[in-house]
Protein backbone atom coordinates (compact mmCIF):
# COMPACT_ATOMS: atom_id res chain seq x y z
CA UNK A 1 0.00 0.00 0.00
CA UNK A 2 2.59 2.19 0.62
CA UNK A 3 4.80 1.90 -2.53
CA UNK A 4 1.07 2.56 -4.14
CA UNK A 5 1.41 6.05 -2.34
CA UNK A 6 4.55 6.48 -3.09
CA UNK A 7 3.17 5.52 -6.83
CA UNK A 8 0.09 7.49 -7.16
CA UNK A 9 2.02 11.02 -5.83
CA UNK A 10 4.49 10.56 -8.47
CA UNK A 11 2.10 10.57 -11.07
CA UNK A 12 0.11 13.28 -9.30
CA UNK A 13 2.85 15.39 -9.56
CA UNK A 14 3.95 14.20 -13.39
CA UNK A 15 0.48 15.17 -13.99
CA UNK A 16 0.24 18.46 -12.54
CA UNK A 17 3.77 19.66 -13.90
CA UNK A 18 2.54 18.48 -17.51
CA UNK A 19 -0.68 20.46 -16.97
CA UNK A 20 1.41 23.46 -15.74
CA UNK A 21 4.06 23.02 -18.41
CA UNK A 22 0.92 23.17 -21.03
CA UNK A 23 -0.55 26.23 -19.20
CA UNK A 24 2.27 28.59 -18.90
CA UNK A 25 3.53 28.08 -22.60
CA UNK A 26 0.87 27.95 -24.43
CA UNK A 27 0.97 30.65 -27.10
CA UNK A 28 -1.86 32.48 -25.96
CA UNK A 29 -1.14 32.16 -22.11
CA UNK A 30 -3.35 33.91 -19.72
CA UNK A 31 -0.92 33.42 -17.00
CA UNK A 32 2.91 34.69 -18.08
CA UNK A 33 4.61 35.55 -21.24
CA UNK A 34 7.59 33.20 -22.53
CA UNK A 35 9.49 36.22 -22.16
CA UNK A 36 8.85 36.43 -18.52
CA UNK A 37 9.29 32.91 -17.74
CA UNK A 38 13.29 33.75 -18.98
CA UNK A 39 13.34 36.51 -17.10
CA UNK A 40 12.57 34.68 -13.93
CA UNK A 41 15.46 31.87 -14.96
CA UNK A 42 17.99 34.48 -15.12
CA UNK A 43 16.66 35.80 -11.31
CA UNK A 44 17.61 32.28 -10.13
CA UNK A 45 20.96 32.05 -12.39
CA UNK A 46 21.98 35.09 -10.89
CA UNK A 47 21.20 34.86 -7.15
CA UNK A 48 23.25 31.52 -7.16
CA UNK A 49 26.05 30.87 -5.03
CA UNK A 50 28.98 30.74 -6.91
CA UNK A 51 32.94 31.15 -6.42
CA UNK A 52 34.16 33.70 -9.31
CA UNK A 53 36.29 31.00 -11.47
CA UNK A 54 33.17 28.45 -11.90
CA UNK A 55 31.07 32.06 -12.50
CA UNK A 56 33.28 32.38 -15.58
CA UNK A 57 34.11 29.57 -17.15
CA UNK A 58 31.00 29.39 -18.83
CA UNK A 59 31.43 32.76 -20.01
CA UNK A 60 34.58 32.58 -21.35
CA UNK A 61 33.34 29.34 -22.96
CA UNK A 62 30.62 31.71 -25.04
CA UNK A 63 33.46 34.53 -26.06
CA UNK A 64 35.42 31.70 -27.73
CA UNK A 65 32.86 29.24 -29.59
CA UNK A 66 29.29 31.42 -28.97
CA UNK A 67 27.37 33.38 -31.93
CA UNK A 68 28.44 36.62 -33.04
CA UNK A 69 26.13 38.72 -31.51
CA UNK A 70 26.57 37.17 -28.15
CA UNK A 71 30.07 37.84 -27.83
CA UNK A 72 29.77 41.52 -29.31
CA UNK A 73 27.35 42.31 -26.58
CA UNK A 74 29.96 40.75 -24.21
CA UNK A 75 32.64 41.94 -25.20
CA UNK A 76 30.87 45.87 -25.61
CA UNK A 77 30.22 45.08 -21.66
CA UNK A 78 33.99 44.56 -21.32
CA UNK A 79 34.83 47.98 -23.01
CA UNK A 80 32.48 50.09 -21.53
CA UNK A 81 33.38 48.95 -17.77
CA UNK A 82 37.28 48.19 -18.53
CA UNK A 83 38.12 50.37 -21.19
CA UNK A 84 42.03 50.74 -20.32
CA UNK A 85 42.18 47.54 -19.90
CA UNK A 86 41.04 46.39 -22.88
CA UNK A 87 43.19 49.16 -24.65
CA UNK A 88 46.52 47.96 -23.43
CA UNK A 89 45.63 44.47 -24.07
CA UNK A 90 44.86 44.90 -27.85
CA UNK A 91 44.85 48.50 -29.14
CA UNK A 92 48.17 50.10 -28.24
CA UNK A 93 50.42 48.31 -31.29
CA UNK A 94 47.75 48.66 -33.99
CA UNK A 95 48.70 51.59 -36.05
CA UNK A 96 46.97 50.49 -39.33
CA UNK A 97 43.94 49.66 -37.41
CA UNK A 98 43.73 53.55 -36.36
CA UNK A 99 44.89 55.00 -39.40
CA UNK A 100 41.68 52.91 -41.35
CA UNK A 101 39.63 54.27 -38.65
CA UNK A 102 39.73 58.07 -38.08
CA UNK A 103 41.40 59.13 -42.01
CA UNK A 104 38.56 60.27 -43.94
CA UNK A 105 35.98 59.63 -41.81
CA UNK A 106 34.74 63.24 -40.30
CA UNK A 107 32.45 62.33 -37.27
CA UNK A 108 35.69 59.80 -35.57
CA UNK A 109 37.87 62.47 -36.33
CA UNK A 110 35.80 65.54 -34.37
CA UNK A 111 35.33 63.08 -31.25
CA UNK A 112 38.92 62.49 -30.69
CA UNK A 113 40.97 65.21 -32.21
CA UNK A 114 38.89 68.39 -32.16
CA UNK A 115 39.85 68.99 -28.25
CA UNK A 116 42.01 72.50 -28.00
CA UNK A 117 40.73 74.39 -25.31
CA UNK A 118 41.12 78.27 -24.66
CA UNK A 119 43.04 77.70 -21.38
CA UNK A 120 45.78 75.56 -23.93
CA UNK A 121 45.18 72.10 -22.49
CA UNK A 122 44.10 69.75 -25.27
CA UNK A 123 42.45 66.52 -24.20
CA UNK A 124 42.43 63.09 -26.04
CA UNK A 125 44.25 63.06 -29.69
CA UNK A 126 44.15 66.65 -29.63
CA UNK A 127 47.44 66.64 -27.32
CA UNK A 128 48.64 63.80 -29.26
CA UNK A 129 48.28 65.46 -32.50
CA UNK A 130 50.20 68.76 -31.02
CA UNK A 131 53.14 67.27 -29.57
CA UNK A 132 53.55 65.29 -33.35
CA UNK A 133 52.81 68.29 -34.99
CA UNK A 134 55.50 70.58 -33.12
CA UNK A 135 57.88 67.77 -32.09
CA UNK A 136 58.32 67.71 -36.28
CA UNK A 137 57.04 71.10 -37.68
CA UNK A 138 59.98 71.41 -40.20
CA UNK A 139 58.13 68.12 -42.34
CA UNK A 140 54.42 69.16 -41.81
CA UNK A 141 54.22 72.90 -40.62
CA UNK A 142 54.11 74.46 -44.00
CA UNK A 143 51.19 71.62 -44.67
CA UNK A 144 48.58 72.68 -42.33
CA UNK A 145 45.52 74.72 -42.95
CA UNK A 146 44.08 77.28 -40.65
CA UNK A 147 40.30 78.93 -40.44
CA UNK A 148 41.37 82.01 -38.98
CA UNK A 149 42.88 84.97 -41.07
CA UNK A 150 46.31 84.12 -41.09
CA UNK A 151 48.48 80.87 -40.59
CA UNK A 152 50.12 80.80 -37.39
CA UNK A 153 53.56 80.19 -37.33
CA UNK A 154 55.01 77.24 -34.80
CA UNK A 155 56.57 79.89 -32.35
CA UNK A 156 53.40 81.93 -31.84
CA UNK A 157 51.16 78.71 -31.81
CA UNK A 158 53.69 77.51 -29.02
CA UNK A 159 53.39 80.71 -26.73
CA UNK A 160 49.70 81.13 -27.56
CA UNK A 161 48.97 77.41 -27.60
CA UNK A 162 44.86 78.65 -27.45
CA UNK A 163 45.53 79.60 -31.09
CA UNK A 164 45.66 75.47 -32.12
CA UNK A 165 42.43 75.87 -31.81
CA UNK A 166 42.27 77.98 -35.61
CA UNK A 167 43.49 74.53 -36.62
CA UNK A 168 42.00 72.63 -39.90
CA UNK A 169 42.06 69.11 -37.87
CA UNK A 170 40.26 66.88 -40.93
CA UNK A 171 42.90 68.53 -43.33
CA UNK A 172 45.60 68.01 -41.19
CA UNK A 173 44.71 64.00 -40.77
CA UNK A 174 43.06 63.69 -44.00
CA UNK A 175 45.76 65.11 -45.88
CA UNK A 176 48.97 65.91 -44.03
CA UNK A 177 49.26 62.78 -41.93
CA UNK A 178 47.07 59.99 -44.05
CA UNK A 179 50.16 59.01 -45.42
CA UNK A 180 52.03 59.11 -42.41
CA UNK A 181 51.58 56.00 -40.17
CA UNK A 182 54.51 57.50 -37.58
CA UNK A 183 51.66 59.54 -36.17
CA UNK A 184 49.61 56.50 -35.27
CA UNK A 185 52.78 54.59 -34.43
CA UNK A 186 53.94 57.09 -31.98
CA UNK A 187 54.10 57.41 -28.67
CA UNK A 188 52.56 60.25 -28.12
CA UNK A 189 49.22 58.72 -29.79
CA UNK A 190 49.71 55.78 -28.10
CA UNK A 191 49.55 57.30 -24.60
CA UNK A 192 45.87 58.92 -25.00
CA UNK A 193 45.44 55.31 -25.75
CA UNK A 194 46.14 54.34 -22.36
CA UNK A 195 42.50 54.53 -20.47
CA UNK A 196 40.73 53.12 -23.51
CA UNK A 197 38.05 56.49 -24.04
CA UNK A 198 38.55 56.34 -27.91
CA UNK A 199 36.39 52.63 -27.59
CA UNK A 200 33.32 54.99 -26.86
CA UNK A 201 33.62 56.22 -30.68
CA UNK A 202 32.43 53.09 -32.06
CA UNK A 203 31.67 50.02 -29.57
CA UNK A 204 30.54 47.72 -32.06
CA UNK A 205 33.68 48.15 -34.40
CA UNK A 206 36.34 47.63 -32.02
CA UNK A 207 33.72 44.84 -30.67
CA UNK A 208 34.38 42.68 -34.53
CA UNK A 209 37.83 44.02 -34.20
CA UNK A 210 38.40 42.35 -31.05
CA UNK A 211 36.59 39.25 -32.51
CA UNK A 212 38.41 38.64 -35.41
CA UNK A 213 41.75 38.75 -33.01
CA UNK A 214 40.08 35.77 -30.67
CA UNK A 215 38.84 34.08 -33.85
CA UNK A 216 42.64 34.43 -35.05
CA UNK A 217 41.18 36.31 -39.05
CA UNK A 218 44.28 38.38 -39.36
CA UNK A 219 45.79 38.42 -42.38
CA UNK A 220 48.70 36.35 -41.14
CA UNK A 221 49.28 34.70 -37.61
CA UNK A 222 51.66 35.61 -35.77
CA UNK A 223 53.34 35.81 -31.95
CA UNK A 224 51.86 39.00 -31.17
CA UNK A 225 48.48 38.37 -32.54
CA UNK A 226 48.45 34.97 -30.60
CA UNK A 227 49.54 37.03 -27.31
CA UNK A 228 46.82 39.91 -27.84
CA UNK A 229 44.01 37.00 -28.27
CA UNK A 230 45.41 35.62 -25.01
CA UNK A 231 45.31 38.98 -23.06
CA UNK A 232 41.88 40.15 -24.09
CA UNK A 233 40.82 36.43 -22.80
CA UNK A 234 42.47 37.38 -19.82
CA UNK A 235 40.59 40.87 -19.41
CA UNK A 236 37.15 39.17 -20.18
CA UNK A 237 37.72 36.82 -17.94
CA UNK A 238 38.84 38.87 -14.70
CA UNK A 239 35.77 41.82 -15.46
CA UNK A 240 33.49 38.38 -15.53
CA UNK A 241 35.22 37.32 -12.32
CA UNK A 242 34.66 40.78 -11.10
CA UNK A 243 30.97 41.43 -11.95
CA UNK A 244 27.78 40.54 -10.59
CA UNK A 245 26.09 38.10 -12.42
CA UNK A 246 22.80 39.88 -12.62
CA UNK A 247 24.53 42.25 -14.48
CA UNK A 248 25.91 40.31 -17.15
CA UNK A 249 22.65 38.08 -17.26
CA UNK A 250 20.56 41.47 -17.70
CA UNK A 251 22.41 42.95 -20.51
CA UNK A 252 22.74 39.23 -22.60
CA UNK A 253 19.14 37.73 -21.42
CA UNK A 254 17.76 39.10 -24.76
CA UNK A 255 20.99 37.41 -26.88
CA UNK A 256 20.69 34.11 -25.24
CA UNK A 257 18.95 31.21 -27.48
CA UNK A 258 17.56 28.50 -25.53
CA UNK A 259 20.60 26.23 -25.61
CA UNK A 260 23.27 28.97 -24.40
CA UNK A 261 20.76 29.30 -21.01
CA UNK A 262 20.49 25.55 -20.89
CA UNK A 263 24.27 25.74 -21.85
CA UNK A 264 25.01 27.74 -18.10
CA UNK A 265 22.22 26.39 -16.25
CA UNK A 266 24.26 22.58 -16.67
CA UNK A 267 27.99 24.55 -16.16
CA UNK A 268 26.74 25.87 -12.50
CA UNK A 269 25.03 23.24 -11.40
CA UNK A 270 28.53 21.57 -10.71
CA UNK A 271 29.51 24.77 -9.02
CA UNK A 272 26.96 26.15 -6.79
CA UNK A 273 28.24 26.03 -2.92
CA UNK A 274 25.15 26.62 -1.15
CA UNK A 275 21.44 25.28 -2.48
CA UNK A 276 18.18 26.47 -1.87
CA UNK A 277 15.25 25.33 -2.89
CA UNK A 278 15.32 27.74 -5.82
CA UNK A 279 18.86 26.57 -6.85
CA UNK A 280 17.12 22.81 -7.56
CA UNK A 281 16.48 23.69 -11.37
CA UNK A 282 20.16 23.78 -12.06
CA UNK A 283 20.69 20.74 -10.31
CA UNK A 284 19.21 18.78 -12.70
CA UNK A 285 21.00 16.95 -15.77
CA UNK A 286 18.54 17.79 -18.09
CA UNK A 287 18.77 15.17 -20.94
CA UNK A 288 16.39 15.58 -23.86
CA UNK A 289 12.79 15.31 -22.99
CA UNK A 290 9.92 14.94 -25.70
CA UNK A 291 6.95 15.83 -25.79
CA UNK A 292 4.76 13.00 -25.92
CA UNK A 293 2.80 14.07 -28.93
CA UNK A 294 4.46 16.32 -30.98
CA UNK A 295 7.92 14.27 -30.30
CA UNK A 296 9.62 17.92 -30.25
CA UNK A 297 11.98 17.96 -27.44
CA UNK A 298 10.38 20.58 -24.52
CA UNK A 299 13.88 20.52 -22.54
CA UNK A 300 14.00 24.19 -22.28
CA UNK A 301 10.40 24.65 -21.75
CA UNK A 302 10.70 22.23 -18.77
CA UNK A 303 13.11 24.07 -17.44
CA UNK A 304 11.12 27.19 -17.53
CA UNK A 305 8.55 25.33 -15.72
CA UNK A 306 10.29 23.73 -13.61
CA UNK A 307 11.61 26.84 -12.18
CA UNK A 308 8.67 29.07 -12.06
CA UNK A 309 6.87 26.23 -10.06
CA UNK A 310 10.09 26.40 -7.78
CA UNK A 311 10.20 30.20 -7.38
CA UNK A 312 6.48 31.61 -7.80
CA UNK A 313 4.15 28.98 -6.82
CA UNK A 314 2.57 31.87 -4.71
CA UNK A 315 1.74 33.84 -7.70
CA UNK A 316 1.25 31.14 -10.34
CA UNK A 317 -1.67 29.90 -7.82
CA UNK A 318 -3.06 33.79 -7.50
CA UNK A 319 -3.09 33.90 -11.19
CA UNK A 320 -4.75 30.44 -11.37
CA UNK A 321 -7.19 31.34 -9.45
CA UNK A 322 -8.48 34.22 -11.66
CA UNK A 323 -9.69 31.38 -14.30
CA UNK A 324 -12.64 29.08 -13.05
CA UNK A 325 -11.31 27.44 -15.68
CA UNK A 326 -7.95 26.51 -14.55
CA UNK A 327 -8.98 26.27 -10.79
CA UNK A 328 -11.49 23.21 -11.70
CA UNK A 329 -8.87 21.63 -13.68
CA UNK A 330 -6.36 21.70 -11.20
CA UNK A 331 -8.46 20.77 -8.42
CA UNK A 332 -9.60 17.89 -10.44
CA UNK A 333 -6.49 16.73 -11.11
CA UNK A 334 -5.20 16.78 -7.62
CA UNK A 335 -7.96 15.09 -5.98
CA UNK A 336 -7.77 12.19 -8.32
CA UNK A 337 -4.32 11.31 -6.20
CA UNK A 338 -4.27 13.75 -3.10
CA UNK A 339 -6.54 13.72 0.04
CA UNK A 340 -7.31 16.78 0.49
CA UNK A 341 -10.09 16.58 2.69
CA UNK A 342 -13.44 17.72 1.99
CA UNK A 343 -17.10 18.15 4.01
CA UNK A 344 -17.66 20.52 7.14
CA UNK A 345 -15.09 22.69 7.58
CA UNK A 346 -15.03 21.22 11.09
CA UNK A 347 -14.26 17.63 9.53
CA UNK A 348 -11.89 19.35 7.18
CA UNK A 349 -9.69 21.12 10.10
CA UNK A 350 -10.27 18.06 11.70
CA UNK A 351 -8.26 15.82 8.98
CA UNK A 352 -5.54 18.21 8.16
CA UNK A 353 -3.05 16.84 10.70
CA UNK A 354 -3.52 13.67 9.00
CA UNK A 355 -3.13 14.39 5.69
CA UNK A 356 -0.26 16.43 5.94
CA UNK A 357 1.65 13.62 7.94
CA UNK A 358 0.53 10.58 4.89
CA UNK A 359 1.99 13.30 2.84
CA UNK A 360 5.37 14.00 4.37
CA UNK A 361 5.63 10.48 4.73
CA UNK A 362 5.07 9.73 1.08
CA UNK A 363 7.14 12.09 0.06
CA UNK A 364 10.03 10.49 1.77
CA UNK A 365 9.18 7.25 0.05
CA UNK A 366 8.86 8.48 -3.44
CA UNK A 367 12.06 10.48 -3.08
CA UNK A 368 14.01 7.64 -1.61
CA UNK A 369 12.19 5.75 -4.98
CA UNK A 370 13.40 7.98 -7.20
CA UNK A 371 17.16 8.20 -5.88
CA UNK A 372 17.24 4.43 -6.06
CA UNK A 373 16.68 5.09 -9.76
CA UNK A 374 19.01 7.76 -10.36
CA UNK A 375 21.61 5.84 -8.42
CA UNK A 376 21.04 2.53 -10.52
CA UNK A 377 21.12 4.33 -14.03
CA UNK A 378 24.49 5.86 -12.90
CA UNK A 379 25.82 2.50 -12.27
CA UNK A 380 24.52 1.13 -15.43
CA UNK A 381 25.65 3.73 -17.56
CA UNK A 382 28.70 4.54 -15.53
CA UNK A 383 28.24 8.23 -15.12
CA UNK A 384 30.73 10.41 -13.02
CA UNK A 385 28.46 13.45 -13.23
CA UNK A 386 28.82 15.92 -10.73
CA UNK A 387 25.26 16.63 -10.52
CA UNK A 388 23.26 14.60 -8.39
CA UNK A 389 19.56 14.65 -9.54
CA UNK A 390 18.00 13.40 -12.74
CA UNK A 391 15.28 15.39 -14.72
CA UNK A 392 12.54 13.55 -13.51
CA UNK A 393 13.59 14.22 -9.53
CA UNK A 394 13.98 17.99 -10.15
CA UNK A 395 10.75 17.84 -11.60
CA UNK A 396 9.18 15.95 -8.83
CA UNK A 397 10.14 18.49 -6.60
CA UNK A 398 9.16 21.62 -8.55
CA UNK A 399 5.70 19.47 -8.73
CA UNK A 400 5.42 19.05 -4.84
CA UNK A 401 6.20 22.54 -3.88
CA UNK A 402 3.59 23.84 -6.36
CA UNK A 403 0.96 21.35 -4.88
CA UNK A 404 2.24 21.70 -1.15
CA UNK A 405 1.94 25.26 -1.91
CA UNK A 406 -1.62 24.76 -3.12
CA UNK A 407 -2.54 22.44 -0.41
CA UNK A 408 -2.11 25.10 2.21
CA UNK A 409 -3.83 28.12 0.00
CA UNK A 410 -6.57 26.61 -0.22
CA UNK A 411 -7.05 25.01 3.30
CA UNK A 412 -5.28 27.79 5.42
CA UNK A 413 -8.16 29.69 6.32
CA UNK A 414 -8.62 30.17 9.81
CA UNK A 415 -6.87 30.34 12.66
CA UNK A 416 -7.54 26.78 13.98
CA UNK A 417 -6.56 25.58 10.56
CA UNK A 418 -3.40 27.44 10.20
CA UNK A 419 -2.66 26.17 14.12
CA UNK A 420 -3.02 22.26 12.76
CA UNK A 421 -0.79 23.04 9.57
CA UNK A 422 1.91 24.29 11.70
CA UNK A 423 2.17 21.78 14.26
CA UNK A 424 1.80 18.83 11.85
CA UNK A 425 4.61 20.82 10.15
CA UNK A 426 6.58 20.59 13.82
CA UNK A 427 6.34 24.40 13.33
CA UNK A 428 6.27 25.59 17.43
CA UNK A 429 4.70 28.32 17.75
CA UNK A 430 2.80 30.68 20.13
CA UNK A 431 -0.71 32.84 19.96
CA UNK A 432 0.43 36.20 19.98
CA UNK A 433 -2.44 39.00 21.97
CA UNK A 434 -2.07 42.48 23.13
CA UNK A 435 0.70 42.65 25.26
CA UNK A 436 -0.22 43.66 28.63
CA UNK A 437 2.49 47.17 29.28
CA UNK A 438 0.49 48.15 26.32
CA UNK A 439 -2.83 48.47 28.59
CA UNK A 440 -0.66 50.24 31.28
CA UNK A 441 0.84 52.13 28.83
CA UNK A 442 -2.86 53.85 28.22
CA UNK A 443 -3.72 53.19 32.02
CA UNK A 444 -0.28 55.33 32.67
CA UNK A 445 -1.85 57.97 29.79
CA UNK A 446 -4.64 58.92 31.60
CA UNK A 447 -3.54 58.29 35.24
CA UNK A 448 -2.86 62.13 35.74
CA UNK A 449 -6.73 63.36 34.41
CA UNK A 450 -7.81 60.86 36.85
CA UNK A 451 -5.48 62.09 39.28
CA UNK A 452 -6.91 65.73 38.65
CA UNK A 453 -10.41 64.91 38.79
CA UNK A 454 -10.03 62.85 42.02
CA UNK A 455 -8.31 65.69 43.37
CA UNK A 456 -11.28 68.38 42.77
CA UNK A 457 -13.63 65.43 43.96
CA UNK A 458 -12.37 65.03 47.36
CA UNK A 459 -11.83 68.55 48.12
CA UNK A 460 -15.93 68.96 47.33
CA UNK A 461 -16.57 66.29 49.34
CA UNK A 462 -14.64 67.52 52.13
CA UNK A 463 -16.43 71.00 51.82
CA UNK A 464 -19.86 69.91 51.53
CA UNK A 465 -19.68 66.09 52.46
CA UNK A 466 -17.40 66.16 55.69
CA UNK A 467 -19.97 64.28 57.67
CA UNK A 468 -21.34 61.23 54.59
CA UNK A 469 -19.71 58.53 55.35
CA UNK A 470 -20.70 56.56 52.48
CA UNK A 471 -19.05 59.43 49.96
CA UNK A 472 -15.67 57.47 50.70
CA UNK A 473 -17.17 54.17 48.70
CA UNK A 474 -18.91 56.22 46.11
CA UNK A 475 -16.07 57.93 45.41
CA UNK A 476 -13.54 54.93 44.40
CA UNK A 477 -16.31 53.35 42.46
CA UNK A 478 -16.14 56.21 40.17
CA UNK A 479 -12.56 56.63 40.16
CA UNK A 480 -12.42 52.75 39.32
CA UNK A 481 -14.93 52.88 36.85
CA UNK A 482 -12.98 55.49 34.80
CA UNK A 483 -10.63 53.04 34.10
CA UNK A 484 -10.13 51.43 30.90
CA UNK A 485 -10.85 47.66 30.18
CA UNK A 486 -8.29 45.88 27.49
CA UNK A 487 -9.74 43.20 25.92
CA UNK A 488 -6.77 40.73 24.73
CA UNK A 489 -7.01 40.80 20.83
CA UNK A 490 -5.34 38.12 18.59
CA UNK A 491 -2.96 39.03 16.41
CA UNK A 492 -1.17 36.02 15.00
CA UNK A 493 1.49 33.82 16.03
CA UNK A 494 5.13 33.46 17.64
CA UNK A 495 7.08 31.16 15.56
CA UNK A 496 10.78 30.60 17.09
CA UNK A 497 13.52 30.70 14.62
CA UNK A 498 15.56 28.16 15.92
CA UNK A 499 15.41 28.21 20.04
CA UNK A 500 16.50 31.84 20.27
CA UNK A 501 13.89 33.77 21.68
CA UNK A 502 15.32 37.11 20.15
CA UNK A 503 15.12 35.67 16.63
CA UNK A 504 11.43 34.48 17.13
CA UNK A 505 9.04 36.06 14.26
CA UNK A 506 5.18 37.04 14.21
CA UNK A 507 3.21 35.92 11.72
CA UNK A 508 -0.60 36.63 10.73
CA UNK A 509 -2.64 33.97 9.31
CA UNK A 510 -1.81 35.49 5.96
CA UNK A 511 1.61 35.10 6.43
CA UNK A 512 1.41 31.75 7.27
CA UNK A 513 1.06 29.72 3.58
CA UNK A 514 4.37 31.34 3.13
CA UNK A 515 5.94 30.32 5.98
CA UNK A 516 4.95 26.40 5.93
CA UNK A 517 6.07 26.80 2.25
CA UNK A 518 9.44 27.69 3.04
CA UNK A 519 10.11 25.13 5.86
CA UNK A 520 8.17 22.36 3.44
CA UNK A 521 10.59 23.26 0.95
CA UNK A 522 13.55 23.44 3.09
CA UNK A 523 12.99 20.01 4.15
CA UNK A 524 12.45 18.65 0.52
CA UNK A 525 15.95 19.99 -0.39
CA UNK A 526 18.11 18.92 2.16
CA UNK A 527 16.06 15.53 1.67
CA UNK A 528 17.13 15.33 -2.18
CA UNK A 529 20.68 16.48 -1.48
CA UNK A 530 21.64 13.81 1.52
CA UNK A 531 19.71 11.35 0.07
CA UNK A 532 21.71 11.55 -3.36
CA UNK A 533 24.72 11.57 -1.42
CA UNK A 534 24.54 8.36 -0.01
CA UNK A 535 23.29 6.50 -2.31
Amino acid sequence: ESGGDARSLLRATRVVAEYMRDSLLAEKSPLVSRSELKLWLVETLSSLTLDPASRAEPFITLLLQGRTELIRQLLVLVMEHSPGEVARAAFLHTPQLFKDFFVNNEDHIKQWFCHFCFDGQPKYGSLALEHYLFARRELFWDKLKWTGKRDNPPGVAAQKRHLMMELDVSWAINEVLSQDLGFWDSGQFRECLQNGEFLCIDYNFFADTLIDVLRQKTAVSTPAADEAARAVVGVCKEYVRRVAPSLLLDHLMHLLSHDEMLFLVRSWSKAVSQVRSCDLVVLGQWDDISDEDSGKTVVFDTVLTCNALLTHAPLLITLLSESSDATSRLKSLLQQHVAFGSGTKGETNQTLAGILGQWQVTTHKAVAKLLRKDCKKREKEKEKDSRPLSTRTVWFAAAQLFLWNYFVKINCTSAEAAEQLMAASGVSFTRVEQHAEEAEGRKRKRKPHHHHHNRKHHKRRRKYCADDSGSDSSSGDETSGDEPVVTPVFSGWRVSGGGDAASALTYTLKEVPQLLLQRYASALTDMLLVGSKNK
